[in-house]
């Protein structure tokens, strides 16, 4: 996948405080992205788990879209029509700013204070919207390169890239080798489609070249710059020659699953 794919944090943002009351126990729904089989399973041992200390609670998971931008969309389309339907949302690092007006302050509640100082005081800042906590962390993705050590050492090399031109070099020389035996065979592949996920490489990209984050701390849109403009003009010449012409229509899956295949160096 991409140097540094991407951070995301996700988080648990609260509605109502209840769900649906019924005659015997009160159902919450839990509104996420469409999970891998891994994320799934892990997902329903803490829901198995939630529920055996809360007899009295049943969880019930409603899975949207796989795409970020998608479920972002869902999301607002639930807001909009004032629905009942979820009452705690899965979501991604930069949505509690634009969800903040339909969100409840986790503050309120007892023993959050003392709850978010077991957290890194970065993530509870970014989830904190006027002085107010819009959501919880539960995990956090951290970026990574994947890399087959046994080709770096079949072509040679003593470890993974640490700059894009000794990726570009390294994926090159990997792919023209391997061709011989897999045509299908890429040196490189990342998420390209036009979603959220392009959004985090291509900040990448470019605050790694020295083109800054987009939008600065401050306020100021800082894209417009030649650092900027070299980085991505870079990133869109590796499509046809180590990146797959397809590599538009990749999410972090489709990337997953050619280099798990060995389709990728």
């Amino acid at each position: 996948m991409n140097i540094f794919k991407r951070l995301v944090i996700v988080s648990l943002i609260l509605i109502v405080s209840a769900g649906i009351c019924s005659a015997e126990k009160t159902v919450i729904t839990f509104a996420q992205g469409q999970p891998n089989a891994v994320e799934a399973e892990i997902m329903q041992q803490l829901f198995d788990e939630f529920m055996a200390e809360n007899p009295d609670i049943e969880v019930k998971v409603l899975a949207g879209p796989q795409s970020a931008t998608d479920l972002l969309g869902l999301y607002l389309q639930f807001f909009e029509a004032e629905s009942s339907e979820v009452d705690v949302l899965q979501i991604d690092v930069i949505w509690p700013g634009d969800l903040a007006n339909n969100l409840l302050d986790l503050y309120q509640f007892d023993g959050v204070k003392e709850l978010v100082e077991s957290h890194f005081p970065a993530i509870v800042e970014n989830n904190t919207v006027d002085g107010k906590l819009m959501g919880i962390p539960y995990f956090t993705d951290a970026g990574l390169l994947y890399y087959r050590t046994d080709l770096l050492e079949k072509y040679g090399y003593d470890g993974p890239p640490a700059t894009w031109d000794e990726l570009e070099k390294m994926a090159k020389t990997i792919q023209d080798g391997e061709r011989a035996d897999n045509p299908d065979f890429w040196g490189f592949v990342w998420q390209g489609k036009a979603y959220e996920g392009l959004t985090c490489d291509a900040l990448e990209w470019v605050k790694s070249s020295g083109g800054g984050a987009i939008v600065e701390p401050d306020g100021n849109i800082s894209i417009n710059n030649e650092e900027a403009v070299g980085a991505l003009a870079r990133a869109a010449a590796w499509i046809g020659e180590i990146s797959p012409p397809g590599i538009t229509g990749f999410m972090e899956e489709d990337a997953r699953r050619a280099w798990q295949a060995g389709n990728a160096a």
